[in-house]
């Protein structure tokens, strides 16, 4: 089954504030060295809402919340769904959790296009308009 009715097999989170966007960088493959959205597999058992939860404070030290899921990309590696998900962060602190993740940042949401950023990320946040959803409750 593909397209929107498979089965994700990850998550991916859009965290805002204050006119940036959470991002991580990869310090495992694949994608070694680009920075993307934090994010991963969804365990076996574990609903998409509960993985982006579980990936944001394991890869980023921010305790969030979903907002709404904002849509699906395909990851090109596999060739299935990852679900991209709005959240608030409501807690916990930032910091990078080695080896996945060897930085972690607030970047400008005008200051993504300078990062090098996987082809697939690039094209899903070239399609939202951040400050409009950052605005959002």
């Amino acid at each position: 089954m593909r397209g929107a009715d498979a089965p994700l097999i990850g998550a991916l989170v859009v965290v805002l504030r204050e006119r940036g966007i959470l991002m991580i960088e990869r310090g495992i493959e694949p994608h070694l060295g680009y920075w993307s959205l934090p994010g991963g597999v969804i365990d076996e058992g574990e609903s998409p809402v509960e993985a982006t939860v579980r990936e944001t404070l394991e890869e980023t030290g921010l305790e969030v919340v979903v907002v709404r899921r904002l849509g699906v990309v395909t990851g090109p590696l596999t060739g299935r769904g990852h679900g991209v998900y709005l959240c608030s962060a409501v807690g916990g602190g930032l910091r990078a959790c080695p080896p996945e993740v060897t930085d972690v940042r607030w970047v400008p949401h005008d200051g993504v296009h300078e990062l090098m950023v996987p082809g697939f990320i690039r094209e899903f946040l070239g399609g939202l308009d951040l400050v409009s959803l950052e605005a959002e409750p």
